[in-house]
């Protein structure tokens, strides 16, 4: 049972794809910016197989009376929401209202009717009711119930009057309660799915207690309703599912979406470009300035479509990249200027969190001290601005320096200087120079992680072990690349620097393996050095039972990777 591309609507004129004109609308204008993601869902859905019968698996877990809720977490418009809405429309047995909650946040009593407006829209669809929306929402409320019946309604007179109550304790609960009422009613089941759900964190600051703990004492207790959310803020989804000090620890059964393999990315460039005439070197051209993103692709995609007299060729490819990240109307600079804006728009001392963004843009890599001396500031002072950099998960940290976690957005940090509007004419020099940079300084291999490397380091060891292999991070333990063969973990550590491997990168392999989930699995350690290993590291990874790949990577083994 595969998942196919869906057909998409291509655009056949560039209006579809203007940004509002005024400055409000293309920064904060979240509304437009949801309605350029949804435009892709059809196209954008492709080859989640493994992530979609998981869903089905815990479906069926739900069905036989043992609720597993899951936690889908990965970078803003990677395909969460429509993985999430493919499953709602697989399962017809099974009651799934869905709520974005970015436009639900700014009071308790708010989400509180949205959820429930949630619940009652989900059972309305599944009975062919069907209702003109119009009023309050308290309003839209007794509508819905009252066309649902008389328990219903009663129910909805009993919700509104807990809302009226004014106490947020009690209305939160109240909201969280009418899933598992209801489906007691009705004897079926709720998979309540809530997309961004790192959201509800803004509902704390109106000091009533903590969403998640009120959240935790109904939900936990429920057998006919259970929950499928998504988080885009990686550090703090992670830290919310397993951190012990938080309400949600352990509760939730993790997914990771990440960016599409390589084969994939194929896949979808030539659905979005059929009729266009384009060679696999062009193909390749746009995989690598994407990574795999899907949004970017499409992105990139559309505007090749829009340009092109019939073929793509690099000329047109190089410009759409460009067109698309730095221009002020291009759709991942609105995306990526609306993310920097959110991401900052709670943080105190701006100015020197915009200078030390800058400055980690043009050099990735720095340490506390290297950025404290930059900024001539103290290093505990700088710490604290590390801490919130963090927290807006534009960074992270590993091995105590600091990269950026998307490559993409760090080149249009740099060249939009941190949202500045460019516009972009068709000018050979100026895209020459933006590509130029692109390529040598922002999409390579630059740092110790090595992404753009590893994806297609990716696919030649998924060829060769017949496996899908993905990048792991969880907590504060992040592998290069780990998959799963014969229910045994493999996992990789890929090592792309001009120096060879040394014993201190071996121990520290060894090291978060035993500190993760793998510790008692008995996994497959493995790798892969561009500049072979030292002496001593080669004989301690001997001894430790991980297995070296092409350590001096053989000119064969250059030409494979480079194949692919």
């Amino acid at each position: 049972d595969e998942c196919s591309i869906f057909d998409a609507h291509i655009p056949t004129n560039s209006s579809e794809f203007m940004a509002p004109t005024s400055s409000s609308s293309h920064i904060g204008n979240l509304k437009y910016l949801h309605e350029l993601y949804i435009k892709s869902v059809g196209i954008m859905f492709i080859n989640r197989r493994k992530e979609l019968e998981e869903l089905r698996r815990a479906a069926e877990m739900f069905r036989n009376g043992n609720p597993v809720p899951i936690a889908i977490i990965g970078l803003r418009r990677i395909g969460k929401t429509e993985l999430i809405q493919k499953f709602r429309e697989e399962r017809s047995d099974i009651l799934m209202p869905y709520l974005n909650i970015q436009g639900s946040v700014s009071s308790p009593e708010i989400f509180a009717q949205d959820f429930y407006i949630s619940i009652l829209d989900e059972v309305a669809a599944k009975s062919d009711i069907s209702i003109q929306k119009a009023g309050s929402k308290k309003e839209v409320i007794i509508s819905l119930s009252s066309a649902l019946g008389e328990y219903f309604r009663n129910h909805s007179i009993s919700f509104i009057q807990t809302i009226d109550s004014g106490d947020y304790n009690e209305m939160l609960k109240a909201a969280f309660r009418a899933p598992e009422e209801i489906a007691q009613f009705l004897e079926t089941k709720f998979i309540v799915c809530i997309d961004e759900f790192q959201d509800l964190e803004e509902l704390n600051t109106f000091r009533f207690g903590d969403i998640f703990k009120i959240m935790r004492s109904i939900c936990e207790k429920q057998r006919n309703s259970t929950y499928l959310v998504s988080g885009s803020v990686i550090s703090f989804m992670e830290k919310l599912l397993t951190s012990p000090n938080e309400p949600f620890f352990n509760q939730f059964r993790q997914m990771t979406l990440s960016c599409f393999t390589k084969e994939d990315s194929f896949e979808m460039i030539k659905k979005l470009l059929k009729g266009i005439k384009i060679d696999e070197k062009e193909v390749l051209l746009i995989f690598k300035y994407t990574l795999g993103h899907p949004f970017y692709i499409t992105a990139l995609c559309e505007r090749i479509f829009l340009e092109t007299d019939g073929a793509a060729n690099e000329v047109l490819i190089n410009y759409a990249a460009v067109r698309e990240t730095v221009d002020k109307n291009g759709k991942i600079n609105l995306l990526f200027k609306y993310i920097f804006e959110e991401s900052l728009k709670k943080a105190k001392r701006k100015g020197h969190l915009r200078t030390i963004l800058l400055n980690i843009a043009d050099q990735e890599g720095l340490t506390l001290t290297r950025i404290a001396e930059s900024i001539k500031k103290p290093t505990g002072q700088v710490s604290n601005y590390m801490k919130s950099l963090l927290r807006t998960d534009i960074i992270f940290e590993h091995d105590k320096k600091y990269y950026f976690r998307d490559p993409l957005f760090r080149f249009w940090i740099a060249k939009t200087q941190l949202g500045k509007d460019i516009v972009l004419e068709r000018d050979t020099m100026s895209i020459d120079n933006y590509i130029c940079d692109l390529k040598e300084k922002y999409m390579r291999a630059s740092t110790e992680l090595g992404r753009a490397v590893e994806t297609e380091a990716a696919f030649y060891l998924e060829k060769k072990f017949g496996m899908a292999l993905g990048r792991y991070l969880k907590g504060d333990i992040e592998f290069d690349l780990v998959g799963v063969k014969d229910d045994r973990p493999y996992i990789f550590e890929v090592k792309w620097k001009t120096k060879a491997a040394g014993y201190s990168d071996i121990r520290k392999f060894l090291d978060k393996v035993d500190r993760s989930e793998f510790a008692g699995q008995d996994p497959e350690l493995f790798i892969l050095s561009r500049s072979g290993l030292t002496e001593q590291a080669r004989n301690f990874a001997v001894k430790n039972q991980i297995h070296v790949l092409n350590p001096s990577l053989r000119d064969e083994e250059k030409k494979r990777i480079k194949a692919v």
